[in-house]
Order: structure tokens, then C-alpha cells, then sequence
């Protein structure tokens, strides 16, 4: 699994033993968890593994590398940031994929995240994303090396992987039909393309949306 998104985060501390993130160095005294690039070994365990392409807000950079917060008492993450300290929130906010992509190469974890997105196995399901070709381009390109890795280690063979990439019902059409054209030009040659609704995922129900509450009605006497 690979995402940018923090709410994964909150996802898996329902169940930790279900997941692991590459974070397993644990500092309790400093209430951290680090991320050690010599020790990044995958146990062959039933376990999903997360990786985020573009940091969280819960991951910090730090001048001895790069930590996880481990969870408040409270609940309550954010309170935990120390803007006066060393480490900062590790969060990719440069806006084109060159700066990204250049963003990403200086930290060390991120550029293992990137290193192993590239080298995926298998197929892939895009959701919330739009890999769009001005911010994202970085991502797609990672996409397009898996044909080579294939056909080196496959010795010369080729496999059709699939990708399932999610569209939010209230575009407009015509834009929902330009995103899939330039998807398929960009990915058709290599891979199966297929696209899907994002309510008909567990993680699109509109039950999920948070809707802001209105104001209590005034009454006047």
C-alpha cells in the first residue's frame, strides 16, 4: 500500500499488528519511532506494508533522520509537534514533480519509499489520487519502469498488469473523459487500464464525508 495521505495512519492504529511501515526502531523515551535505511529487511509475514510516497504529518525529518510520532494518550497527534525543536512535519508540499521528485531524493526515507514504488510488483489500485501530469509526473514515471523490471526479471517476458484507478462521480464528464485519455496514454501501452467508480470503494462511501455542522437556528423572543 502506498499513500501520502494521514488518515491511513489513524486507519491502522486499530489494528498495528495488520501493518507495517518500515518504522520499527522504537525510542520511548522520546516517545519515537525511526526509520533505519540498513534495516528495511521485509519479514515474509501476512502483513500489509505502507509506505508514503509523499510523507505525513506525522512523520518528522530530523538532523538524525527521520522518526514516526508515536500516538498521544490524548489522541491528539498534532499537539505533540515541537516547532521550536530540530524536527519538522515530513510533508511533500512542493507543487510540480520536479520539486517533489528533488524533495523527495534528500530525505532518506522517502527516497527508499520512491525506490520501492518503483520497483512494485503486481498490480495496483489508485484511489484519491489523480496523478495528474503537472504535480505527479514523478509517480507516473515510477509506474512506466515496472515493464522494464519485468523484463529483466523475467528474462525478456513480459507480464499485463492491472490498474484500477478510481473517478469521482460529480466531474464533469468531459473532464472525466480527458483524465482517462491521458492516463491511457500514458500507461495504456504498458498495462490493463481499468477505471471505477470512488463510491463503489469502501473508503468512497458518502456515508464517510464529513459534513460541516449548520449554525444553530437564533430565536428571538
Amino acid at each position: 500500500m502506498f499513500t501520502p495521505r494521514t488518515t491511513i495512519y489513524w486507519s491502522i492504529m486499530d489494528q498495528p499488528g495488520e501493518f507495517k511501515d518500515f518504522f520499527w526502531n522504537v525510542d520511548r523515551e522520546n516517545d519515537r519511532v525511526w526509520f533505519d535505511l540498513g534495516d528495511t529487511d521485509e519479514w515474509r509475514d501476512n502483513v500489509t506494508k505502507v509506505l508514503y510516497l509523499h510523507g505525513s504529518l506525522h512523520l518528522c525529518k530530523h538532523p538524525e533522520g527521520t522518526f514516526k510520532r508515536m500516538s498521544s494518550e490524548s489522541g491528539n497527534i498534532l499537539e505533540q509537534f515541537d516547532v521550536q525543536g530540530e524536527a519538522i512535519p515530513l510533508f511533500i508540499s512542493e507543487g510540480r514533480h520536479r520539486d517533489k521528485l528533488a524533495a523527495i531524493i534528500r530525505n532518506d526515507y522517502l527516497s527508499f519509499s520512491y525506490e520501492k514504488f518503483s520497483k512494485h510488483r503486481g498490480s495496483l489500485v489508485v484511489f484519491g489520487h489523480s496523478l495528474t501530469e503537472q504535480f505527479d509526473q514523478h509517480l507516473i514515471d515510477a509506474m512506466r519502469k515496472w515493464r522494464r523490471y519485468d523484463q529483466k526479471r523475467l528474462r525478456g517476458r513480459t507480464i499485463r498488469r492491472v490498474i484500477a484507478v478510481s473517478m469521482v462521480p460529480w466531474k464533469d464528464g468531459y473532464d472525466i473523459v480527458l483524465e482517462k485519455t491521458r492516463l491511457r496514454r500514458e500507461l495504456g501501452e504498458y498495462y490493463e487500464l481499468h477505471f471505477f467508480n470512488s463510491e463503489t470503494h469502501p473508503l468512497g462511501n458518502p456515508l464517510l464525508s464529513l459534513h460541516e455542522e449548520p449554525p444553530d437556528e437564533e430565536v428571538t423572543v
